[in-house]
């Protein structure tokens, strides 16, 4: 039985941390389909530690999960963004923490508060959107994620807008690359 085999995808996914962290997953492709399913299930997780909210944004760091989260996101509807929003957040939290503790480079917040920004400007709430993007600023100055929300906030782009211009695609484009 492989690592892949014995790891079930939970809400809770410590279990499969040291499995992620140490490479005992077949492929890359693999860990980045078990990173997207844990990191949605948070996002309907009533009760999640705070090892849950950092494998949430440690595994945003990668793009291709990144950019598979932020599709997925956009076909949410906005009750269902708003608690994405509030783990996005509180995830990007749990690890701006870390790296505040740490003697480790700063900045891994940055995909995490970025996704939040995208999450507040698809419900409209451009100043939460203009918070979190500000946050990325200070952390990652030429994070290019945060400076496309930037220009889409400097932009007034509507919610109905950056769903179609941004994530309009095929989820196959966000999640390989294009």
């Amino acid at each position: 039985m492989t690592t892949l085999e014995a790891t079930p995808i939970v809400s809770n996914y410590s279990e499969i941390i040291r499995d992620v962290t140490i490479g005992l997953l077949a492929t890359t492709e693999e860990t980045r389909d078990i990173l997207i399913a844990g990191i949605i299930e948070t996002f309907w997780d009533d009760d999640q530690s705070p090892g849950d909210l950092a494998l949430c944004g440690i595994g945003l760091l990668d793009v291709r999960v990144r950019d598979s989260i932020l599709w997925h996101m956009a076909q949410l509807d906005d009750e269902l963004m708003l608690e994405a929003y509030s783990v996005l957040l509180r995830a990007a939290d749990v690890i701006y923490e870390n790296d505040k503790n740490s003697s480790y480079e700063r900045g891994h917040s940055s995909p995490a508060y970025t996704c939040a920004g995208i999450a507040a400007l698809l419900l409209g709430n451009y100043r939460e959107a203009r918070v979190c993007i500000d946050f990325v600023y200070a952390s990652a100055p030429s994070y290019s994620l945060a400076m496309l929300v930037d220009m889409a906030l400097r932009a007034n782009m509507n919610p109905d807008e950056c769903r179609s211009e941004i994530f309009g695609g095929d989820y196959e484009l966000y999640r390989y690359g294009g």
